[in-house]
């Protein structure tokens, strides 16, 4: 199947170009959506249920254009997203309802739940959980431990980039899984890492759930009412897609996603995270940008009232500070 085609109960939409068509033999499908396909429909509880736990518009942005990625057949992409989504928070912030929605627009049997060090670590149970989401559109895990995943970042960083996986099922032989399901982990806590590159951290797409929906005004039942919004909440995920289209497949900048990921690098390497918030450059090639030079000793001195500031552990002496640098 190509993942940017699916069928609904009235037809069959290719989303290139976002037309319902009559059911045919010449599409290629193998799931039916429970809902009928509408251009024209809206999703008033869901933009209202989005803007109370999620405030922050580049937040929201994020989250409408990572789905309208599940719009796209991965496989064969011209442009490479090698993003992970991190929905991070503690309980009560809504998060929950986003899983069972996402399941409900996209198909439950179009979503696996395969945590993320299953896919990462092991030898033969690690073929047979990948061989597990292969055909999937996404691999949703409502929770990720956070367990130490040093040794497997190479392995996590391929995956997220979409590259071609190994999988086995039980009585197989080793097979490719070439169209790998886009990731999206929720989380309480970070999994520790011993890479501190920056290519292991701009993996992550932080969406940061501050908000806590206090008792009173909690819906229990606010995932069974969305289902009257699929068709709308299907509209606002193609124009996820869309925007991201336009914006050459780079994610907008959240304060607060920017502001985890320092958080997160912090925890791995205080100084690489120092200098990712001061925006420090070791080349003074970079158009637009006047280079200088500053002492080591007022550079050191930064980075202790940064991590002093924001309540970072530092033990790094001077001579441990330029060997990071």
């Amino acid at each position: 199947p190509m993942f940017h085609i699916k069928a609904y109960r009235n037809g069959v939409v290719n989303f290139k170009d976002g037309q319902l068509r009559p059911f045919s033999s010449e599409h290629h499908v193998v799931y039916i959506h429970d809902y009928d396909y509408d251009p024209t429909a809206k999703c008033p509880t869901w933009h209202s249920f989005l803007k109370m736990v999620l405030p922050e518009k580049e937040s929201r942005l994020i989250l409408q254009m990572f789905l309208g990625l599940c719009t796209m057949d991965r496989g064969s992409m011209v442009d490479k997203v090698e993003n992970c989504l991190m929905l991070y928070g503690n309980g009560s912030n809504g998060k929950g309802v986003i899983f069972d929605t996402v399941r409900g627009v996209f198909g439950k049997e179009n979503v696996s739940e395969m945590p993320l060090l299953s896919m990462i670590k092991g030898g033969d149970e690690r073929l047979r959980n990948v061989a597990a989401i292969d055909g999937k559109v996404v691999n949703f895990c409502p929770e990720v431990q956070a367990r130490d995943m040093s040794g497997c970042e190479d392995a996590f960083k391929s995956l997220c980039s979409g590259e071609p996986q190994y999988g086995r099922s039980i009585g197989k032989n080793v097979h490719t899984i070439v169209n790998v399901p886009w990731l999206i982990f929720s989380m309480n806590s970070i999994p520790k890492a011993s890479d501190v590159s920056y290519g292991y951290f701009r993996r992550y797409l932080y969406v940061v759930f501050n908000y806590i929906v206090p008792e009173d005004m909690q819906n229990k039942h606010l995932a069974q009412d969305l289902k009257s919004e699929y068709s709308g909440i299907l509209n606002w995920v193609y124009r996820g897609a869309k925007y991201l289209k336009q914006r050459r497949y780079q994610f907008p900048k959240s304060e607060t996603s920017e502001k985890q990921k320092l958080v997160v690098m912090a925890q791995a390497d205080v100084v690489a995270s120092w200098a990712d918030a001061r925006g420090i450059r070791y080349c003074d090639s970079v158009k637009g940008e006047i280079s200088c030079w500053i002492k080591a000793s007022m550079l050191y001195d930064d980075m202790v009232k940064y991590a002093e500031m924001n309540g970072f552990e530092c033990n790094i002496t001077k001579k441990g500070f330029s060997s990071a640098m």
